[in-house]
């Protein structure tokens, strides 16, 4: 992202990723880092999620599809 952020001179790009389906506690260990009991999941409201930013220009939504890091072609940004 940092390069990305440099190629198209923005101060700042951040991401938030949201999932749309129950996640299993398995899911939600992995990116809790290893802390024990440490973490925390929040359930929103998608569509009142959504309406909050449709009038906001610089915030996309899309759907993400994973891919394994050995079947991706890079993209240079430049």
């Amino acid at each position: 992202m940092n390069k990305y952020k440099e190629a198209i001179g923005a101060k700042s790009v951040a991401a938030l990723c949201f999932a749309q389906a129950s996640e299993t506690y398995h899911h939600w260990r992995v990116f809790a880092g290893g802390i024990d009991g440490d973490g925390v999941c929040i359930d929103f409201s998608k569509e009142s999620l959504q309406n909050c930013f449709e009038s906001e220009a610089d915030v996309m939504e899309k759907n993400v599809r994973y891919v394994e890091i050995s079947k991706l072609k890079l993209q240079t940004y430049r």
